[in-house]
C-alpha cells in the first residue's frame, strides 16, 4: 500500500484574498495618518485665524464706544460715502461684486482733557485764546477739535499748541484741504468756539502687508501725516498699524431710527434724534496665512465674525431726548 503525503500551505487564490485584504487596510491606515498629519498642520493655522479676528473684533468694539463722545447730540461722526471704497485687490468675501468697506468715525476716549475757550476774549487773529493751558497731549502739531456755540464742530490743524500762553493757532496757507479752518472767519463763524477736544480719527481699512498677504490696518489719526497734515488714506502708510494679519473683507453698516440697516451712515439733521446712528454692524473676514495665503492642505481656510455695537454717546443722547427714543 502505498501512503499519500499532503503539503501544508496556500493557494494562489488564498494568497491573493489575503493581499488584497492587506492593501485595503494598509491603505485604510494611511488615510487615517495623513487626514491626522493634516489635521495636525491645519489646527494652528483656523488657531491663528481665529485669533486674528478676535482680536481685530475687540479693537473695534472698544473703539466704537467711544464714537462721538463729548461731541454735542447732533454731530454725524461716522464718515458717509466708504461703502465699497476698500483696496481691490482683495474683492470681498461677504458681498459678491463689492470690494471691502471703510470704516471712519470720530471718537474720544476721554484720556485727554478737554480745554475751554476764553469766553471774554474767545479769538484773537487765527488765535483761540483758552482759559488755562492746553494739556500737553494735545499733539504739536495736530488735528484739534473745535466745538461752537451753536452744537457745530470744525477740525483744524493747531500750531504752537504748547509754544504760546493760553492760545492756539490756525495760520491760513498753512491748513490741509481737510481743515475746516481755511480762513480767520472761520472760527467765528456760525458761531463762537467755547471748547478744544482731542478727539481721534479712526480709520480701519484692508491692505497687504510686505508678502502681499491681506490684513486689518487701523489708524486713529485718520492716515494724517502728523508732521505735514498731508493724508495719508490707504493702508499700509503713514499712521497705520497692521492689527490682525490675514483679515480681507470689512463689511460695515448702519441703524438708525428707521430701524433698517443701510451701507452708509447717512446725515444727522439737528434735533431729529431718529437720524442718529444708534448701531453699528462690523463683519470681519478673514483667512489662514500659511504658505501664499493658504492652508497646508492647498486650500484657504476661512471664517467670519459679526459683532454689533451701540456707540455710548448716542445712548445717553437718546436717554436725553423729550419721548423714549430706543428701539
Amino acid at each position: 500500500m502505498r501512503s499519500t503525503v499532503r503539503e501544508a500551505g496556500f493557494s494562489l487564490i488564498e494568497l491573493m484574498v489575503a493581499m488584497a485584504i492587506t492593501l485595503i487596510v494598509s491603505g485604510s491606515i494611511y488615510g487615517l495618518i495623513a487626514n491626522s498629519q493634516n489635521s495636525f498642520r491645519r489646527d494652528p493655522e483656523i488657531s491663528e485665524r481665529q485669533q486674528n479676528i478676535r482680536v481685530a473684533i475687540d479693537r473695534i468694539r472698544q473703539d466704537l464706544s467711544v464714537a462721538g463722545m463729548s461731541m454735542g447730540a447732533f454731530v454725524q461722526v461716522f464718515t458717509n460715502g466708504l461703502d465699497d471704497a476698500g483696496d481691490s485687490s482683495f474683492p470681498s468675501q461677504i458681498v459678491s461684486g463689492e470690494n471691502s468697506d471703510i470704516l471712519e468715525f470720530y471718537g474720544n476716549d476721554g484720556l485727554c482733557p478737554d480745554a475751554y475757550v476764553d469766553t471774554g476774549n474767545p479769538t484773537d487773529g487765527a488765535n483761540i485764546n483758552t482759559v488755562g493751558t492746553i494739556p500737553d497731549c494735545y499733539p504739536e502739531p495736530g488735528m484739534v477739535f473745535i466745538l461752537f456755540a451753536d452744537g457745530g464742530v470744525k477740525k483744524g490743524w493747531g500750531h504752537n499748541i504748547h509754544a504760546q500762553n493760553h492760545k492756539l493757532n490756525f495760520p491760513p496757507g498753512q491748513q490741509p484741504a481737510w481743515s475746516d479752518i481755511q480762513a480767520n472767519a472761520d472760527l467765528t463763524n456760525p458761531a463762537l468756539p467755547v471748547r478744544l477736544l482731542n478727539i481721534s480719527l479712526y480709520r480701519y481699512a484692508i491692505g497687504a502687508d510686505v508678502d502681499g498677504q491681506p490684513g486689518l490696518y487701523r489708524t486713529t489719526s485718520g492716515g494724517i501725516d502728523g508732521a505735514t497734515g498731508i493724508v495719508d488714506d490707504t493702508p499700509p502708510g503713514i499712521g497705520w498699524i497692521l492689527l490682525a494679519r490675514g483679515v480681507e473683507d470689512l463689511q460695515v453698516q448702519y441703524r438708525n431710527g428707521s430701524g433698517n440697516w443701510s451701507d452708509t451712515p447717512g446725515t444727522v439733521t439737528a434735533n431729529d434724534y431718529a437720524t442718529l446712528v444708534r448701531e453699528v454692524r462690523v463683519t470681519l473676514s478673514a483667512r489662514t496665512t500659511g504658505g501664499a495665503g493658504t492652508g497646508s492642505d492647498g486650500r484657504v481656510i476661512r471664517g467670519r465674525m459679526t459683532t454689533v455695537v451701540a456707540p455710548r454717546a448716542t445712548l445717553t443722547h437718546l436717554s436725553t431726548a423729550p419721548t423714549p427714543q430706543w428701539q
